[in-house]
């Protein structure tokens, strides 16, 4: 996955934005997300909708890498996966 210049800066992602993209890079779903910032599903769906077109991502994975790669946010709270 190609990482390109984000379409904007990082001030411009609000903390709103930068919360959900850490919840994305921990594996959350949309439903999950709502529930642990006491939201709709319809909410973060189109706060990501935002988001993606801020940072002129493609998908959630995009997302997630160009935050990851600007330094906005950092996987540092994120816990592999166990393996079986």
């Amino acid at each position: 996955m190609e990482i390109t210049e984000p379409a904007v800066a990082s001030r411009d992602l609000t903390d709103y934005e930068r919360r959900l993209l850490r919840h994305v890079a921990a594996g959350g779903t949309n439903p999950s997300i709502a529930r642990r910032l006491s939201t709709t599903t319809c909410t973060v769906q189109s706060a990501l909708a935002c988001v993606y077109r801020k940072l002129g991502a493609r998908n959630r994975a995009h997302a997630v890498a160009i935050a990851v790669h600007n330094g906005w946010i950092t996987l540092d709270h994120v816990t592999p996966a166990r393996e079986p």
